[in-house]
């Protein structure tokens, strides 16, 4: 084997149902694995009426060297009318579960707008939260981001 070579396992089932006609969900599973490096996580959520809550969670030994690495992520959309949708996020990432500091939470609100099928427009702020000792908080961030789909 030379040492450039990379072995990589990877795999993804999701499922996706509705209740009726107003209640949808996914769930779905993820794993990878390359040399010693390996990543699972869960994700899903369910919309009902004008409101979807999608989540993740995922883990991964040897991201850092020796280490098991932890993120988090929920998202909760409402649809004020079509095209706009106000939003609330969590992210969450620890990159040492073994230290007992170190992790970051986010904690986000915005607006996204799709003023076209193929453009959305993203405003936010952005709240940073870092568990270390001695540590100060970043300010808030705001974002302005636009995205366009072909």
């Amino acid at each position: 084997k030379s040492s450039e070579e990379l072995n990589n396992l990877t795999t993804q089932f999701n499922y996706i149902g509705n209740i009726n006609d107003n209640i949808a969900y996914m769930g779905g599973f993820s794993y990878m694995q390359e040399d010693n490096y390996s990543m699972w996580g869960i994700s899903g959520g369910i919309s009902f009426g004008n409101f979807t809550w999608t989540f993740e969670a995922d883990q991964a030994e040897n991201w850092i060297n020796g280490s098991t690495s932890r993120a988090l992520y929920d998202e909760l959309a409402w649809k004020i009318i079509q095209g706009v949708q106000l939003i609330g996020k969590y992210d969450f990432f620890d990159p040492n579960t073994n230290l007992k500091d170190g992790a970051v939470s986010r904690y986000t609100l915005g607006v996204e707008i799709y003023p076209l099928n193929i453009m959305e427009i993203k405003l936010q702020v952005r709240m940073n939260q870092i568990d270390l000792d001695n540590a100060v908080n970043p300010d808030p961030e705001y974002l302005i981001q636009t995205h366009f789909w072909f």
